[in-house]
C-alpha cells in the first residue's frame, strides 16, 4: 500500500471518527470536572514514570536477545569495511562498500526502533486497559441514567475507550516525554498559582 493511500484512508478515518463526537457530543451533556492541582498530576505522571520505565526495561531484555546478535555482526561488518579502506590501496568501490554497510545498519537499527516504540505502545494500552488511567483525575466518569440511551452507554464506552489510549500512549511514549511532560505541566501549574496569588 503506497503512502497516498494509507494517506487517504486516514483522513477517511478521522472524518468518520470526528462526524461521530459531533453527534455523540450533541446527544449527551459535559462531564463534571474535578478539583486537582500540581501535587495530583505529579503523582500521576510520577507512576506513569515508573511504569514507562518498566516497559522500557523489559522491552529492552526481549529486543537485545532477539536482535542484538544481528545488530552487533553487521557493526563488525563495517568497522571490518572501514579498516580494510585504511589497510589496503584505495579501491573506487570502497567508499560505496562503506556506503551500503552503514545503510544496512542503520535500516536494521530503524526497523528494531519501530519494533520497540510499537512495542512499547501495545503494553502501555494493556497497562491502561486493566485499570492504570488518568482522566479520572480530571473529571467524574460517566453515570448511566435509567433507562439508559444508547447514547449514554456510547458515551461511557468512548469514555473508557479514550481513556486507555491516552494513558496508554502516555506509558508506551517512554520515561522521557514523561518527565517533559511533568516539567512542563508543574511549571504551568506553578505559574498559575503565581498569578492568582498575585494581588
Amino acid at each position: 500500500m503506497d503512502e497516498k493511500r494509507k494517506l487517504t484512508i486516514l483522513w477517511v478515518v478521522l472524518a468518520v471518527l470526528l462526524i461521530g463526537g459531533l453527534i455523540l457530543g450533541a446527544k449527551v451533556g459535559f462531564l463534571t470536572p474535578k478539583a486537582f492541582g500540581a501535587g495530583d498530576i505529579t503523582k500521576l505522571l510520577g507512576r506513569f514514570f515508573v511504569l514507562a520505565l518498566f516497559v522500557e526495561r523489559t522491552l529492552e531484555v526481549f529486543i537485545t536477545a532477539w536482535r542484538g546478535k544481528e545488530t552487533v555482526q553487521r557493526e563488525n561488518e563495517l568497522k571490518a569495511a572501514k579498516e580494510s579502506v585504511l589497510l589496503s590501496p584505495r579501491d573506487p568501490s570502497d567508499p560505496d562498500l562503506i556506503k551500503d554497510k552503514a545503510n544496512w545498519l542503520a535500516a536494521y537499527k530503524c526497523e528494531t526502533q519501530a519494533i520497540a516504540l510499537r512495542s512499547a505502545l501495545v503494553l502501555g494500552i494493556l497497562i491502561a486497559a486493566v485499570g492504570v488511567r488518568s482522566f479520572n483525575i480530571f473529571v467524574e466518569e460517566p453515570t448511566l441514567p435509567q433507562p439508559a440511551q444508547w447514547f449514554n452507554q456510547l458515551q461511557l464506552g468512548t469514555f473508557h475507550v479514550l481513556d486507555v489510549l491516552v494513558s496508554g500512549g502516555i506509558i508506551g511514549g517512554g520515561s522521557d516525554a514523561i518527565h517533559k511532560m511533568m516539567n512542563v505541566i508543574t511549571e504551568f501549574l506553578d505559574a498559575t498559582t503565581n498569578k492568582v496569588k498575585t494581588p
